[in-house]
């Protein structure tokens, strides 16, 4: 199953690697196109 998740700040990275663990497809869409820039 697909799953997407908006934000990838700490909680939407964290979920998106927890889902993957469990067999899901996670799509993380982030504004921001570089982590780590403000």
């Amino acid at each position: 199953m697909r799953v997407l998740i908006i934000g990838g700040g700490i909680a939407g990275l964290t979920l998106a690697g927890l889902l993957q663990q469990r067999g899901f497809k996670p799509r993380v869409v982030e504004r921001i196109p570089e982590y780590g820039k403000v």
